[in-house]
């Protein structure tokens, strides 16, 4: 058969099947020393190479800012072993070049490249470009971490448009108000994303607890597929993405059904989904349990263990020092048994520690880094006067192309002092376009928004235009556009700034009341609706 054929299946074989277990074992036995290189790991590629790509991958993985669930990153490690060793023996994969350049217009194209240098440097081969496509069509297929941040570059407001219209539909389906549930929302926004990714370029994914899913939550499972058929009509979701889903809603479904009093880490291999669960079902059986943080086995060695009363796992940890409970991710009778006498066990340890912990409460309290703080607030406020004072509807006239008109605004912008090099931040805003339309689906507007070296000041503007017209919308139709939203941002905003951007723009699209004030309102009308943004923001922080 083909290279494209063979690597295919392989793959799918190994993500199938993926043992996180036997990877990290791998990881920590060549630490200590006991394995050997030429072993073979899944019975396909070999353990010295596996541990080189790994390495490579591991510390290219935050200065590319990869944000992978465990499963995506360690299928990653393994396709790019077995392509190197494929490549090794002269097999390369051929692409058609209208894909590749499809695919060379997206932001994980880049992230390939600086990953096919590093692998070419270190096993020193060459890696044709077609190679790279294939690499990035995994990058944009993988499963996000529940770590991942937020830019205000990366935000897909397609999809976060239809993942809203998904949760208010299962909110009526089930009877619960899900809608103002950020968790929720930001876990099924970095979940579908990947998954549409995925599911396009044919790629399947394998979740072993599918059937139980279905069996102990049919009637959310029949309403969420009724909901992505309805949201998503150009995409079949398989049952196995279907159990994905309902692992979020499930999760906070169950959420709402008890309150509890331990801190316990809940760790998990395949994502946030079946933490969630595992957590939630643990608040509904044991009422002793009042607060949970997620975490994977990945993220678990730069954990501080001790400072959770209770850790349980839905797989083996391979730490000796970790003193923990293993239970199915669903928790069955017996698994809420072993738990429950496990905390019995450590009831005496637990006592001694909230003792220890009260005692030490002043000296804690008085080691607070208020100036790390301060500084943190100076930020977020710094962000918030610069975008409400500086935002402004104004009107714009428009010439015959859309390049054209793009390129004055920016230029009238640059006149403001906001940037600099107009032309180059229009290049960038035009390539955003490019990537997937921008404008709202069922409204006259779009969000044109843009983090570059050349603006200097954030900038929330909007722009009536004289003349409405056609323009590339989200859902990937036409519509008409005739205002325009922009945002812009400096590559360096840093943390706050680009959170209170996700801010607005998660504020456009949470309701249809609120799509028509953006779309129609007032200067005054708007600027009321950011204040109240910012205010409600202020009022919940923690800081």
């Amino acid at each position: 058969g083909p290279e494209e054929a063979k690597r295919k299946i392989v793959g799918n074989l190994i993500v199938d099947r993926l043992d996180i277990q036997l990877f990290l074992e791998t990881i920590e036995m060549n630490i200590k020393h006991r394995t050997k290189a030429t072993e073979k790991v899944f019975g396909v590629v070999s353990r010295g190479q596996l541990l080189k790509v790994e390495r490579l991958l591991f510390h290219l993985k935050n200065r590319l800012s990869l944000s992978l669930s465990d499963s995506a990153y360690i299928a990653l490690v393994v396709h790019l072993t077995y392509a190197i060793e494929r490549i090794q023996i002269g097999e390369t994969i051929r692409m058609e070049e209208e894909e590749l350049l499809e695919l060379k217009r997206t932001k994980e194209f880049e992230s390939s490249l600086r990953i096919a240098r590093a692998l070419e440097r270190m096993f020193n081969v060459e890696i044709p470009e077609a190679e790279v496509g294939y690499m990035t069509i995994h990058l944009r297929s993988a499963n996000r971490s529940f770590t991942a941040e937020y830019r205000i570059d990366e935000i897909e407001l397609d999809i976060a448009l239809r993942t809203k219209k998904l949760i208010d539909f299962i909110s009526h389906k089930t009877g619960y108000h899900l809608n103002e549930n950020d968790s929720l929302y930001e876990g099924l926004v970095s979940h579908l994303e990947p998954a549409m990714n995925r599911l396009k370029e044919k790629m399947r994914i394998y979740n072993p607890l599918t059937q139980q899913i279905k069996k102990d939550y049919f009637l959310l499972f029949m309403a969420i597929e009724e909901g992505v058929e309805r949201f998503f009509p150009e995409i079949e979701f398989p049952e196995d993405e279907i159990a994905f889903i309902v692992l979020h809603f499930g999760s906070v479904l169950e959420i709402k059904k008890e309150e509890t009093k331990i801190h316990a880490l809940v760790v998990c291999s395949s994502g946030i989904g079946s933490s969630k669960m595992l957590a939630s079902r643990l608040k509904k059986e044991l009422p002793e349990i009042a607060k949970f943080d997620l975490s994977s086995l990945m993220e678990l060695k730069e954990i501080d263990a001790a400072s959770y009363d209770m850790i349980v796992s839905t797989v083996p940890i391979p730490y000796e020092h970790i003193d923990y409970i293993m239970v199915s991710p669903l928790l069955n009778e017996d698994d809420a048994v072993r738990v429950k006498s496990h905390i019995k066990r450590k009831i005496p340890y637990l006592i001694e520690k909230k003792r220890a912990q009260e005692s030490a409460k002043e000296s804690v309290e008085e080691t607070v880094d208020m100036i790390g703080m301060a500084e943190q607030i100076t930020n977020y406020m710094s962000v918030i006067r610069s975008i409400l004072s500086h935002f402004t509807i104004e009107k714009k006239k428009t010439t015959e192309q859309h390049e054209s008109t793009m390129r004055e605004l920016m230029r009238q912008v640059e006149s403001q002092g906001y940037l600099e090099r107009a032309d180059e931040v229009t290049a960038g805003l035009l390539e955003r376009e490019q990537q997937g339309g921008l404008g709202i689906p069922g409204t006259e507007f779009a969000l044109f928004h843009l983090k570059h070296d050349f603006i200097k000041k954030p900038v929330f503007h909007i722009y009536d235009l004289d003349e409405a017209y056609e323009i590339k919308s989200m859902d990937g139709g036409q519509q008409l556009m005739s205002r325009m939203l922009l945002m812009l941002a400096p590559l360096e905003l840093g943390k706050e700034g680009s959170e209170m951007f996700s801010l607005i723009s998660s504020s456009i699209i949470e309701s249809e009341e609120s799509m028509a004030l953006y779309g129609q309102g007032t200067k005054e009308e708007i600027e009321q609706k950011l204040h109240q943004l910012f205010y409600q923001f202020v009022k919940e922080a923690k800081w």
